[in-house]
């Protein structure tokens, strides 16, 4: 356990990638629903025998604990959530990775690779927030080690509105508490910018490629939340047959599929990529982004703005610069 998080601004943002991208991994992916309609979450809060619990979509009961007043978070979507429902002040651990918002210096850091049983335990958090695959290796060992958990999953944005209203009740513990009124409000906002988002999507979106590593060609596929914000947005993910959140994608396919764009998640395009992929559509027409800002990254608070200047970008209203930077 460390109580800085000496990485690099880049470090950050690639270790950010491969958190959302392997939590994506294995799961089960429920059809996606329009936004406000009719679907089953994938989790909800119970309340027997005097008791509250978390029923999971497949079959997992997790009780929770008497109090969530002393959180620990795993993942910095996680962080950003928790202090926008609750407040910094919830949280008594994060991870190396989590740099918003501001007040969270002052935070011991726990490892997520793997969970630093004995850093958490030491902390004695009420609860530890973690993710529900990425972790699911872990979650049997906290139990032994008595630390209470809830393992959440925010890999669409309909994961994302279940992740956020779960969480209001769960550190509010009751529907009318600040937190649930919060996670409510931005509900509110994610289905607002999803609405406004489809209404203004033309009948033929955009081909998009999304490279996570440029060399060897690694993209996101299906099950990340980035592929399913260009669905919203009316685009089409060029790798979506890839039949993973990501994986290694030929430069042959790239070229026959000849994408109208391009966004990088990792590093900017290097020269070498531009070059050989001189005739594809997204170079000739500079429809390159490096497409790095947290919050784009990030399912949390901030993915309702994030989403409506990914379809700005993409209809050509802001720059590709646009998606990149901004933290």
């Amino acid at each position: 356990m460390s109580h800085a998080p000496g990485l690099r601004a880049g470090t950050v943002l690639g270790m950010v990638l491969v958190l959302l991208a392997l939590a994506g991994c294995g799961a089960p992916q429920a059809a996606p629903g329009p936004a406000g309609g009719a679907r089953a979450p994938y989790a909800r809060v119970l309340h027997e025998g005097g008791l509250r619990l978390v029923a999971f979509d497949d079959g997992t009961r997790v009780p929770l604990p008497p109090s969530t007043l002393r959180i620990a978070s795993t993942l910095p979507s996680l962080t950003e959530l928790v202090a926008h429902l609750a407040g910094v002040e919830r949280l008594v651990a994060v991870s190396p990775h989590c740099n918003h918002p501001p007040g969270l210096e002052r935070l011991p850091r726990v490892s997520v690779m793997p969970l630093d049983l004995e850093g958490l335990r030491a902390l004695a958090p009420d609860i530890v927030l973690c993710d529900r695959v990425f972790h699911a290796a872990s979650l049997e060992a906290l139990g032994r080690a008595g630390v209470p958990w809830l393992a959440l999953q925010s890999r669409s944005l309909d994961d994302l509105e279940d992740t956020v209203r779960l969480l209001g009740e769960v550190l509010g513990e009751g529907e009318g508490s600040a937190p649930a009124m919060r996670a409510a409000a931005l509900v509110e906002r994610l289905r607002g910018a999803r609405e406004r988002v489809r209404a203004s999507a033309g009948r033929d979106g955009p081909g998009v490629l999304v490279v996570g590593q440029a060399d060897p060609l690694h993209v996101l596929g299906p099950g990340s939340l980035l592929d399913d914000m260009l669905r919203a947005c009316g685009a089409r993910n060029v790798a979506g047959d890839l039949g993973r959140p990501s994986g290694p994608f030929s430069e042959e396919a790239l070229l026959a599929r000849a994408p109208d764009w391009i966004l990088t998640t990792w590093d900017a395009l290097p020269g070498t990529q531009r070059e050989r992929w001189a005739r594809v559509p997204a170079v000739v027409r500079g429809h390159v982004a490096h497409a790095s800002a947290d919050d784009l990254l990030r399912a949390g608070p901030r993915t309702p703005e994030a989403l409506e200047r990914l379809a700005a970008v993409l209809a050509g209203r802001l720059p590709p610069s646009a998606l990149g930077g901004g933290r």
